[in-house]
């Protein structure tokens, strides 16, 4: 979804993206540029101007998020993995199929810092909260780290404010509440393998989700504007 609400924007694995106005019901088909193959994993920026999706090879392209002009391939030494923009739209942060985080300056399109999750072997997923505090890590293996947002542009090796490990296998999503008071994080291996932690206490809730309410394979997590209400997909498609 674009950041007015009007536009819905689907990828997928061959050349093409898809868009469906919401307002006027139309739909269309239209091709990428030809340097970047697919739109399987992309995330807009907070300012409505740019589109980041993961390429090969340690790529991340930048797009005009209206337009969907490419402009300009950024570099990492590792395949990119997951993607996060600042709120300031002027960084973008990728994590990698290693142990390292890397930083863009998106205004001088290169690299500002590199820093290591600490104990992370693969890297699969990363977030920021709404309030720009922190910064959530996760690997393959499970792990979640939690930063202090700015800590991670000051050392190569910052260590995490908190390290959970309630989840036993590969993260597949992490993500804040608007309000930055609940990260919510879940596991596409393992039935109902989804957790949320509490902040500022960094406590996991103990009773959710409940033996009566199986959740499936939990791939996606999404929280409402206002914090009412967790979405969450399933491998299963629910």
């Amino acid at each position: 979804m674009d950041n007015d609400g009007q536009e819905l924007i689907v990828g997928g694995n061959d050349h093409f993206y898809h868009t469906y106005n919401l307002l006027s019901g139309q739909k269309y088909r239209s091709r990428l540029p030809r340097e970047i193959r697919a739109l399987k994993t992309f995330e807009l920026s907070h300012c409505g101007k740019y589109m980041a999706t993961i390429g090969e090879f340690g790529e991340v392209h930048l797009l005009h998020a209206v337009t969907k002009e490419l402009l300009c391939t950024l570099k990492q030494e590792y395949q990119s993995t997951s993607i996060n923009f600042s709120k300031d739209s002027n960084k973008l942060f990728s994590h990698s199929d290693d142990n390292e985080v890397t930083i863009f300056d998106l205004r001088k399109q290169r690299i500002e810092h590199r820093f290591v999750d600490n104990g992370c072997v693969n890297g699969t997923s990363l977030t920021i909260s709404e309030n720009e505090k922190l910064l959530a890590t996760g690997s393959r293996q499970g792990f979640v780290n939690i930063y202090n947002y700015e800590d991670v542009f000051l050392k190569k090796l910052p260590q995490p404010v908190k390290a959970i490990s309630n989840l036993t296998t590969e993260v597949t999503d992490l993500n804040f509440n608007p309000t930055s008071e609940m990260l919510a994080m879940c596991s596409s291996d393992t039935n109902s393998a989804l957790k949320i932690v509490h902040f500022p206490t960094a406590t996991v809730f103990n009773n959710f989700p409940t033996q009566n309410a199986p959740l499936g394979k939990p791939t996606v997590l999404a929280f409402s504007p206002l914090s009412g209400f967790l979405g969450v997909g399933t491998v299963e498609g629910n």
